[in-house]
């Protein structure tokens, strides 16, 4: 059993002279494969009122005037439901929302317990029990992932809760995860780095043990040029020496080191990060703003009471009048509503949550979306609408694909597309409790419309592209909620 160690090693080998050095065989060439840069800095989120009140944003009066709008709209619903019912709101939702919270909420702290599953892999990995490129390192980890998800879903269908509390499970669900398989993923490539760097340390040892009288002590002394074989030998101990400290500058990040970063309570730390993509060292804040956190926590409840005010009186009337008006008058009732409440989604979600609990970790970088609302294409908006999954689909789908597999971009790209289809198709089977195949078929739907984007003639024209983008994302959702909804209205 070999320990990993921080400095030094205790194995020997017999001939350091013919080392193994690149090339390596494939997967173990693409876990050594120099690390990419981290996408994480410091930096506000786009809405943020700090982004947002700046001398340079001359757009900040829209926002003021959007939730001036808002607020106006609030009024006038809670005053026309005092008048028909005696209540400033509709209760209806709101009842449906409340049931089954003592079982959401345990077996939401279950899948979290499930998901230090891979803290335990990786300590046995460290104590040199298991190697990270085994075989059965791959297949725990996928066995561990797949029976999680298989466990919630068979739950989900068994319990049968309301099409919220499905929701929010089957969503986090799927964001522990994402985080259990990048945290796997790139310990395991340290780990393998670890375990290279170890071996080029030795190899530098007993050559210079071996060869004492011949080789050089240190790369500044001059190599014996006259003789080839010594030249030789001299090249190769540079190149080791050179790729240990390259190995050894991508070990460390900021004031961590691998292994030190594999316990507990490193783990629990990238748990409530707002990150799907784990990185040993993440930009952090210098403390916890009172303030700030207060702010996000009551624009939570402020957004979502309009969330629920626009569901209960907009939303779900029009779609119980499904069997006696026409889909397509649906459609068009539903098209204002169905944005609204797209657009509080986003803010809760991304805006609100992602910013409370980054607060929480003191976590720098906001950036949980870029300006997908000027999106001239559907990859430009799903580049930016999403930069968590984004990340995380640009590292453990696309470049993993392109890497290891030796996929061509466009093979990655419809990858990486029908993945995210598959997963946005299983949430909505699963609220909806059925499987239809509509998302999954709208989502696929957008591969040819990316190409038709990226054609001359319509790259230079960004705001006919953009026009597009937000008819597309007028009529989408709308369209959606009328399909999914159809059976069981009808019925």
């Amino acid at each position: 059993m070999r320990r990993f160690a921080s400095e030094t090693v205790t194995s020997t080998i017999k001939n350091p002279a013919v080392f193994p050095s690149k090339p390596l065989p494939s997967p173990q060439t693409v876990l050594l494969r120099k690390s990419r840069a981290s996408p994480f800095r410091p930096r506000n989120s786009q809405l943020d009122l700090r982004q947002i009140f700046t001398p340079a944003n001359s757009g900040r009066g829209w926002f003021v005037l959007f939730w001036i709008a808002m607020v106006c709209y609030l009024v006038r619903q809670f005053a026309i439901n005092f008048i028909e019912t005696g209540y400033p709101i509709k209760t209806t939702w709101v009842l449906r929302l409340s049931e089954g919270v003592t079982e959401l909420i345990m077996a939401d702290l279950a899948v979290v317990a499930y998901s230090f599953i891979p803290l335990l892999v990786q300590r046995a990995v460290v104590r040199g029990t298991l190697e990270p490129d085994s075989m059965a390192s791959y297949i725990i980890q996928h066995t561990v992932q797949t029976l999680l998800l298989q466990v919630v879903v068979s739950w989900l269908f068994y319990i049968e809760w309301p099409w919220v509390q499905t929701g929010v499970l089957l969503l986090h669900t799927l964001v522990i995860m994402m985080k259990m398989h990048s945290y796997t993923s790139t310990n395991r490539e340290f780990a393998v780095k670890l375990r290279r760097r170890d071996e080029l340390i030795v190899a530098c040892q007993a050559y210079r043990e071996t060869d004492s009288d011949s080789c050089p002590e240190t790369l500044s002394s001059s190599p014996p040029f006259d003789d080839t074989t010594l030249l030789d030998d001299y090249s190769q101990l540079a190149q080791w020496q050179e790729e240990i400290a390259e190995l050894n500058s991508e070990l460390a990040l900021g004031d961590t080191k691998y292994p030190a970063n594999v316990t507990f309570l490193n783990y629990v730390d990238y748990l409530f990060v707002p990150a799907l993509v784990y990185e040993i060292y993440y930009p952090r804040t210098d403390k916890i703003r009172p303030e700030y956190l207060a702010e996000k926590i009551c624009a939570t409840f402020g957004v979502f009471t309009l969330l629920h005010v626009t569901f209960e009186n907009y939303i779900i009337p029009i779609l119980g009048e499904l069997p006696h008006i026409s889909m397509a008058m649906t459609i068009l009732e539903l098209i204002t509503p169905v944005m609204i409440a797209y657009l509080l989604v986003f803010y809760i979600i991304f805006e609100c949550i992602c910013n409370v609990f980054a607060e929480i970790t003191r976590f720098a970088d906001r950036n949980f979306y870029d300006d997908w609302w000027n999106s001239t294409s559907f990859d430009e908006y799903s580049r930016k609408w999403n930069k968590p999954v984004h990340y995380f689909l640009l590292r453990h789908v696309y470049l993993y694909s392109i890497d290891m597999y030796r996929f061509s971009r466009t093979s990655a790209t419809f990858l990486t597309f029908f993945m995210s289809s598959c997963l946005h198709e299983l949430v909505m089977a699963m609220v909806v409790g059925r499987i239809r195949m509509y998302l999954f078929l709208l989502q696929m739907a957008q591969i040819p419309l990316i190409y038709l984007s990226r054609l001359p003639w319509v790259k230079a024209r960004p705001l006919l592209g953009n026009a597009f983008f937000w008819l597309g994302m007028i009529s989408g959702p709308p369209m959606l909620a009328v399909l999914y909804c159809r059976d069981q209205y009808l019925s």
